[in-house]
């Protein structure tokens, strides 16, 4: 079995003030409903909280690139009548990644030597206006091709495209944009914003293992390393981050052939 954490952002838009449930549940497509929580709380007009909730779910399978198991956790506010007010559906995948200097990626206890690649999203005739059916293509393609990780360089890519390698099995390392250049403090805000940003948004995929909060092939100085870090744990806490870069001062150090000194 496993533990899984949910913490639900509830706004109240209205001005009057509401008494409301949170309710949540995880179900498999050939297992039924596996776990189920139900959180309280009043909210006045206006006003916003965070609802936290821990689940014991049974009889899960892990994901990992040959079985890449996919689980729906449906997140519903009720009203005080039991009306469902809004709702959100996540597909999610329970697995442990650890990196470690002796034994490299173990996925689920398991040590593998993951074959990877590059990709950019850009494509002929379309650049980026790329529909979601060519995201799943390129992702699909990857996999056929034999490879199971695959480095999003260097910007932001397609949710469409993370959820392909959430089904299909493909590690993913997840980059902030930017490229040898490194400006003044806007602009260093303005990566912490899409580093805070990037990680909020695909922070429940279970394909994405690593997270490149670095300018790539950029001179960064090491407070900023140290800030960025600083934000990818405090974005995502526990055990599930690792932040890394080309340079010294992530979880993981990043080197490639054309940069030397390997």
């Amino acid at each position: 079995g496993a533990r899984l954490g949910v913490r639900t952002h509830v706004r109240n838009r209205y001005p009057d003030g509401h008494d409301l449930s949170i309710r949540v549940r995880v179900s498999g497509s050939s297992t039924g409903l596996l776990a189920e929580g139900l959180g309280i709380l009043s909210l006045e007009g206006g006003t916003d909280a965070h609802v936290d909730l821990v689940l014991a779910v049974g009889g899960i399978v892990p994901w990992s690139v040959d079985h890449p198991a996919l689980y729906d956790v449906v997140v519903e506010v009720l009203d005080a009548s039991g009306a469902v007010r809004d709702a959100r559906t996540i597909r999610y995948g329970f697995r442990e990644i650890v990196f470690s200097r002796n034994q490299g990626l173990l996925l689920n206890g398991k040590r593998i030597r993951p074959r990877g690649t590059n990709r950019h999203q850009d494509h002929p005739w379309v650049g980026y206006a790329l529909p979601d059916a060519a995201q799943y293509r390129d992702a699909l393609r990857i996999k056929q091709a034999g490879f199971d990780y695959v480095r999003l360089s260097h910007y932001p890519q397609s949710p469409a495209f993370l959820d392909a390698c959430d089904e299909l099995g493909i590690l993913v390392m997840n980059c902030i944009p930017g490229w040898q250049f490194i400006g003044g403090e806007s602009f260093r805000e303005a990566c912490f914003r899409n580093a805070r940003q990037l990680i909020r948004r695909d922070r429940n995929h279970p394909s994405v293992v690593l997270w490149e909060l670095s300018l790539n092939e950029t001179d960064m100085d090491p407070d900023f390393v140290s800030r960025m870090h600083r934000i990818g744990h405090a974005e995502y806490p526990g055990g599930g981050m690792s932040t890394c870069g080309w340079v010294e001062g992530y979880d993981v150090y990043l080197r490639a052939r054309q940069h030397g000194e390997i």
